[in-house]
């Protein structure tokens, strides 16, 4: 009797520490499962929260950067140059008559046009120019390390590539032409808004000379 009776003992004490064992496992388990589930909602968030980010930075017509990520971009490119010390050119691209085009085809096809202009924008560039649409009919281009003759290249590079660009309506071709103003920066430190209201004033002259045309201003240094 007492002999079975210290079998069972020892059988329940072999249990309780198989117990234990298997407690200190499952709880070793689960706090690894923990770590691996905080780490995958991380990596969930973060995906998130990067689709988030490009959505804010993306035109959502023409999926060209817009005007928040141009001016993030330049500031950070701006402030680079500084010590680069590198010719920096703005080109503003407007399209021309557009209302017109919106009031005799139509916004569906005004945004039609604005998506093939933004395309078009973007296979005249050279690898590592930026483009952005500013709002409306507006796109700004920022030429890295451009002098004037560089830029006026690139211009009219956009220009022929827009004269030759058609939409169609209606199984019918329309095309469409645009007016861009430029202006080159020699000026250190770099200053942003000075070089685009020059690029605009251009782009306003190019459209009082008849538009389809490129204009440029060359930025003064200040005294």
């Amino acid at each position: 009797m007492i002999g079975n009776l210290l079998d069972l003992l020892d059988e329940f004490y072999a249990l309780s520490e198989f117990l234990d064992v298997t407690e200190d496992v499952l709880t070793t388990v689960g706090f690894i499962s923990f770590i691996l589930a905080c780490v995958q909602w991380l990596n969930q968030y973060k995906k998130r929260f990067e689709q988030m980010k490009h959505l804010a930075e993306i035109d959502s017509l023409t999926g060209v950067p817009n005007r928040r990520a141009f001016l993030k971009l330049t500031e950070e490119y701006f402030e680079i140059n500084e010590q680069l010390s590198e010719n920096i050119s703005i080109l503003v691209v407007d399209i021309d008559n557009f209302k017109s085009i919106n009031d005799k085809y139509g916004h569906p096809f005004g945004d039609e046009v604005l998506i093939q202009v933004a395309n078009a924008i973007k296979l005249a560039l050279r690898k590592g120019d930026y483009v952005a649409r500013l709002g409306g009919e507006e796109f700004v281009v920022l030429l890295k390390n451009t002098n004037e003759s560089e830029a006026k290249i690139t211009a009219h590079r956009i220009l022929d590539s827009i004269k030759l660009m058609k939409v169609y309506h209606s199984g019918k071709a329309v095309g469409c032409t645009v007016s861009i103003g430029g202006a080159t920066s020699h000026q250190h430190p770099f200053e942003f808004e000075t070089l685009y209201d020059l690029a605009d004033k251009s782009l306003y002259q190019a459209k009082s000379q008849g538009r389809n045309r490129y204009c440029a201003h060359l930025e003064q240094r200040m005294n």
